[in-house]
């Protein structure tokens, strides 16, 4: 018998939820390996995390892109490499002097617009991922609006909407041709 860590996925909702998901990362955090040569690292194929789940081999695939998408695995070309665990990030020193005031105010301002850009990216990809799922592109959706004001009598939308008119007939088709291939 052995011991593992796992990250609590009680913060990620979504994942959390799903009883699939979850099933699946506490499966490749406990089968992954633990030497130094294979550490975190699962071999296991989507079929054979079907078999040993007792989730259909559609579950497994959802659930592999869900922890794809959150990064609580990694595909490698030796494996799945499983993240079982958050590097802390070390306690800083106060500052003493005015000039390490002011660095330190820096460099949190910094940290903070890095976490707001991560957490916009973070919005942004779950709207892109709404759309798709409703069989739409963000373009569409703007296309769409552009029509309603050309329709409302705004000449420069009727003529947006003539010009980009192709585009449009393009992102549909593309979106059909995944959905056809989802099936």
């Amino acid at each position: 018998m052995r011991y593992t860590t796992i990250i609590d996925i009680t913060e990620f909702p979504s994942l959390y939820r799903n009883p699939g998901t979850r099933l699946v990362y506490l499966h490749l955090c406990l089968r992954s390996g633990y030497h130094d040569y294979d550490r975190d690292i699962s071999r296991l194929s989507l079929r054979h995390l079907a078999r040993d789940t007792g989730l259909t081999l559609a579950a497994v695939r959802h659930a592999i892109a869900q922890l794809l998408k959150y990064e609580m695995i990694i595909r490698r070309p030796e494996g799945w490499q499983v993240r079982k665990f958050i590097v802390e990030q070390p306690i800083s020193k106060r500052a003493r002097t005015k000039g390490e005031v002011k660095q330190q105010q820096q460099r949190d301002e910094r940290d903070r617009a890095h976490e707001q850009l991560a957490h916009q990216r973070q919005q942004q990809q779950r709207m892109v991922d709404d759309l798709r799922s409703q069989g739409k592109t963000s373009f569409m959706v703007y296309y769409e609006e552009m029509v309603k004001k050309a329709m409302a009598g705004d000449a420069q939308a009727a003529a947006w909407t003539a010009e980009n008119s192709k585009t449009y007939e393009q992102h549909a088709a593309q979106i059909q041709k995944e959905q056809m291939n989802k099936s």
